[in-house]
């Protein structure tokens, strides 16, 4: 094979091409995860501002007779967990819910299998 052969042109314009998309490929998840916002930004601002409202509560929030502003607030938070956790175990149930047989592959099953194991620890 010589040098000037267009098969070796050809195969140098193809891997140019690929490694070009490569590249293209890596810059392009760059500037995506540069324009994206980060998650701590999001978690010290609510902080701040649930101290703000424990330091400072609103004039026209009436609180149950007795009850202070952090009983309210930790009954709050109990009420959103509870139902959080409530969608997650509806949602649970709809995905563990029996099928016929015939529509559960080997590889459902065996997967499904690992799932329940890892639940159950």
């Amino acid at each position: 094979m010589n040098s000037s052969d267009p098969v070796w042109i050809i195969a140098l314009m193809g891997m140019g091409i690929t490694f070009a998309a490569l590249a293209l490929v890596m810059v392009s998840m760059w500037l995506l995860a540069r324009a994206a916002p980060s998650r701590t930004e999001g978690a010290s601002g609510g902080e701040d501002v649930a101290a703000d409202i424990i330091d400072n509560p609103p004039a026209d929030v009436e609180l149950p007779v007795g009850a202070t502003l952090e009983e309210v607030a930790a009954a709050a938070v109990a009420v959103a967990a509870a139902h959080s956790l409530a969608l997650q175990r509806r949602s649970a149930q709809i995905w563990l819910s029996p099928q016929p047989r015939s529509l559960i592959s080997p590889w459902q099953l065996a997967s499904r299998d690992r799932q329940l194991d890892r639940m159950k620890q």
